[in-house]
C-alpha cells in the first residue's frame, strides 16, 4: 500500500512539474482569486448599501488625507486687533452633506452647532486646530441624525466643552450608533470636565452678553413640541431643530438646523403671539436655509408664509456636492430669488467653507462674507479615499439601545 501512495506522489510531482501540470496549477490559482475578488466585492458593496453611518477604521483615511494631502485652510479673513469685542465671527464648515457651524462671540467665547457627518471628522477637527480653539464654551447639537451628530464625540474627545444643548427627546426612540457615541461621550464629558452641564434646548435656552451687545434667541422649539416626536418618523425628528436668531450690531443671523414646515409653523405661532418685540425683530438679513436646501423648507405659502415674514437678504446651504437628495432644491432656489440676487445665495458644496464676519469699521457695524479658494475642490478629490474607507464597514458596528439623557444629569 505504502509503495502504491509513493508511486501516486511521484507521478503526482512529475506531472506538476511539466508544462501541463504548470498550466493547470496557474489556472487553479487564477480561478481561486477571481473567486476571491468577487466575494470581495460583494461583502464591500453589500456593507457599502447596509449602513453609511457606522465606519469605524474610515479615521485613518480621512486623517491621512486632510493631514497630508489637502490640509483644511479658513478663508482668509481680515485679522483683528486682538480685541475679540465688537466683531461676531461664524463658520459655516464645509462638511459635505451636513451641517456644523462655529461662531466666535463678541465677547471671546465659542460655541459650535452641529458636528456634520462622521466622515467629516478630520476635517472638522482640522479646522477647529486652524482656529486655535481648544475649549467651547456652548455646544449645540439641533437634532439626531447622523450628518448632524456624526462628529460631535470626536468635539468633545478633542474640546473642553462647558455647556452642552441637546434635543429633549428620550434616547429609546433614537436608536442609531453615532447617537449612542455621542451619549458616551457627553456622560464623559460631564465626568471629567470641571463645571461641564448638559441642558435641554428649549426657546427659553436665549443667552447673550450686555457688555458687547449679542443676543442669541431660541424662538423654536417648545418643550410641548418634543412630544410629537415618534420613533422612525423622519419629518418629526427633524422639527425639533431650533429656529435661532443672533443679533449683533444691528443685524440678524437665523439658524435653523433641518427645520421643516412643521417648525416654521411653530415659529410663526410665536411670532404672532410675541407682544414684546416688533414685527422688525424677525426680519433677518442672513438665513442658514433649513435642511440642506430642501422643498420641504423655507416655505413662502398663504398657508406657511416663513420667508415672507423673515425676508432674508443672503442666504447660506450646506450640502454636499452631488448628493443624492437633489439638494439645494430647484424649488427652493426659486424662493430664494424672490428675495436676493443669484450671488447673495452661498454655498459650501460650491464655496468651500464659508465665513461671515460682522466687526466695527469706525463707529458702524458692517458685515463681510469670505469663503474657501478651493470652491468645492476637496470633495470631488476625497472621493477615492471615501470608497477607501467604506471598506470598514466589514466591521459593522450595529446600534443598540442606551440609558436615556435623564441619567446624564
Amino acid at each position: 500500500m505504502s509503495r502504491k501512495r509513493e508511486s501516486r506522489r511521484r507521478a503526482s510531482r512529475v506531472f506538476s512539474e511539466s508544462s501541463g501540470g504548470r498550466a493547470r496549477a496557474k489556472k487553479r490559482r487564477a480561478a481561486k482569486l477571481a473567486v476571491l475578488l468577487i466575494l470581495l466585492c460583494l461583502i464591500v458593496i453589500g456593507c457599502y448599501l447596509w449602513d453609511r453611518n457606522t465606519l469605524i477604521f474610515s479615521d485613518f483615511f480621512y486623517d491621512f488625507y486632510y493631514t497630508y494631502l489637502s490640509p483644511v485652510t479658513p478663508p482668509k479673513i481680515p485679522q483683528s486687533d486682538g480685541n475679540s469685542q465688537g466683531e461676531l465671527t461664524i463658520h459655516f464648515v464645509d462638511v459635505g452633506q451636513g451641517d456644523s457651524i462655529i461662531l466666535e462671540l463678541p465677547d471671546g467665547k465659542k460655541m459650535i452647532v452641529d458636528g456634520g457627518p462622521r466622515s467629516a471628522k478630520a476635517q472638522l477637527l482640522s479646522y477647529i486646530d486652524e482656529l486655535g480653539i481648544t475649549r467651547f464654551d456652548y455646544l449645540l447639537l439641533t437634532h439626531t441624525d447622523e450628518d448632524h451628530v456624526g462628529s460631535l464625540d470626536d468635539v468633545l474627545d478633542h474640546c473642553d466643552v462647558v455647556q452642552m444643548l441637546v434635543p429633549d427627546i428620550s434616547t429609546d426612540l433614537i436608536t442609531t450608533a453615532v447617537y449612542r457615541q455621542f451619549v458616551e461621550a457627553a456622560e464623559s464629558e460631564l465626568s471629567e470636565v470641571e463645571g461641564s452641564s448638559l441642558t435641554y434646548t428649549c426657546y427659553d435656552s436665549d443667552f447673550s452678553d450686555e457688555e458687547t451687545g449679542y443676543f442669541v434667541d431660541f424662538v423654536t422649539p417648545s418643550a410641548a413640541d418634543y412630544g410629537t416626536v415618534t420613533a422612525g418618523n423622519a419629518e418629526k425628528i427633524n422639527s425639533i431643530s431650533p429656529i435661532m436668531i443672533i443679533s449683533f450690531g444691528g443685524y440678524r443671523i437665523m439658524l435653523t438646523g433641518d427645520a421643516n414646515e412643521i417648525s416654521e409653523e411653530w415659529f410663526l405661532e410665536r411670532v404672532a403671539a410675541d407682544t414684546a418685540n416688533g414685527a422688525d425683530y424677525y426680519d433677518v438679513d442672513v438665513l442658514k436655509v433649513g435642511h440642506h436646501g430642501s422643498e420641504t423648507s423655507t416655505n413662502d405659502t398663504e398657508e406657511i408664509p416663513f420667508l415672507r415674514t423673515i425676508r432674508p437678504e443672503y442666504a447660506v446651504i450646506s450640502y454636499g456636492e452631488g448628493n443624492k437628495y437633489g439638494h439645494p432644491r430647484p424649488e427652493l432656489l426659486a424662493r430664494l430669488a424672490q428675495y436676493m440676487p443669484e450671488d447673495h445665495i452661498y454655498g459650501t458644496a460650491e464655496d468651500g467653507n464659508i465665513v461671515l464676519k460682522i466687526a466695527k469699521e469706525g463707529e458702524a457695524f458692517e458685515m463681510n462674507f469670505y469663503t474657501s479658494e478651493e470652491s468645492g475642490g476637496q470633495e470631488a478629490a476625497l472621493g477615492l479615499w471615501a470608497n477607501f474607507a467604506d471598506f470598514s464597514k466589514l466591521f459593522y458596528l450595529s446600534a443598540r439601545k442606551f440609558q436615556p439623557f435623564a441619567a446624564l444629569i
